[in-house]
């Protein structure tokens, strides 16, 4: 919420390690952070790739959809955003 990141890349990293776990979302030199923000564990679906990163919601035409879900490269668990 608040936060509308342009087409580019990306740093997501964990900012702590707890049950509910603080993502922090980065330019991708990590000078600029975009958002932190609560997190709970989730495991990623059979069905899905370990290639997927982000699952983005629904939202109407010409809104840019939020980040639900944040996968880091090769895991089987990720991160589902609270909003």
């Amino acid at each position: 919420p608040g936060a509308i990141l342009p087409a580019g890349t990306y740093t997501f990293e964990l900012a702590s390690a707890n049950a509910l776990d603080l993502v922090r979302v980065m330019s991708k030199d990590r000078k600029k952070v975009y958002l932190t923000a609560f997190t709970v564990l989730v495991q990623r679906p059979d069905r899905r790739n370990l290639d997927t990163k982000l699952v983005l919601g629904e939202t109407p035409a010409g809104t840019p959809p939020p980040i639900k879900v944040w996968y880091p490269q090769d895991e089987r668990t990720g991160r589902q955003f609270i909003y």
